[in-house]
């Protein structure tokens, strides 16, 4: 499910890509499953379905790090290469569109698109955030949290930066990121 600001784009005709639905997609491909689960050693694992999958590797991911660096190494050049395959195709149609994703940076998503919108909120409130979205213990929402770009990085990379923070209304949100879209001349 989009965010707030990329919900408030996308009312205004903006297409939403998700890298998060990307890499759950990827997981669908017997082959990416067989190749996450031969580097693990686990051939049993490719006899999953994505779902199944992506919970096995939920469980033990953000927690252990030889497991996320064979997941990074399958699904990540994938990812990139989809977000620079989409930034291409919605450019040759002159289309308008939000790339959603917590790596966003991370897969080069910066030199594809026009402008770079950053969403902040202190680590708190990113934690509970977590917590909430994907039913986590504090301990683990944090450690996924911390595998991310710091937030004082993206903040430098951003051409845009959206507060969110903690009793910040999604109203607000959603007026933030068209008054962004206004100004840059998106809307138009």
């Amino acid at each position: 499910r989009p965010g707030t600001a990329a919900r408030a784009l996308e009312a205004c005709g903006f297409e939403i890509l998700s890298l998060d639905d990307a890499g759950h997609r990827l997981l669908e491909r017997d082959h990416i499953r067989r190749a996450i689960a031969d580097g693990m050693g686990d051939p049993s694992l490719a006899l999953l379905d994505g779902g199944s999958m992506r919970a096995a590797l939920r469980r033990s991911a953000f927690d252990t790090p030889e497991v996320m660096a064979i997941v990074e190494r399958v699904l990540h050049p994938r990812m990139s290469r989809w977000m620079s395959l989409c930034g291409h195709i919605i450019r040759a149609r002159r289309g308008k569109a939000v790339i959603e994703g917590a790596l966003f940076f991370e897969l080069g998503g910066a030199g594809i698109v026009d402008g770079v919108i950053v969403m902040a909120s202190d680590e708190r409130d990113s934690i509970a955030r977590i917590m909430a979205r994907d039913g986590l213990d504090e301990r683990s929402a944090a450690r996924r949290l911390s595998l991310q770009m710091p937030l004082t990085e993206r903040l430098e990379k951003a051409d845009w930066v959206i507060l969110n923070s903690a009793g910040t209304s999604e109203a607000s949100v959603g007026l933030q990121a068209l008054a962004i879209a206004a100004c840059s001349g998106l809307l138009g």
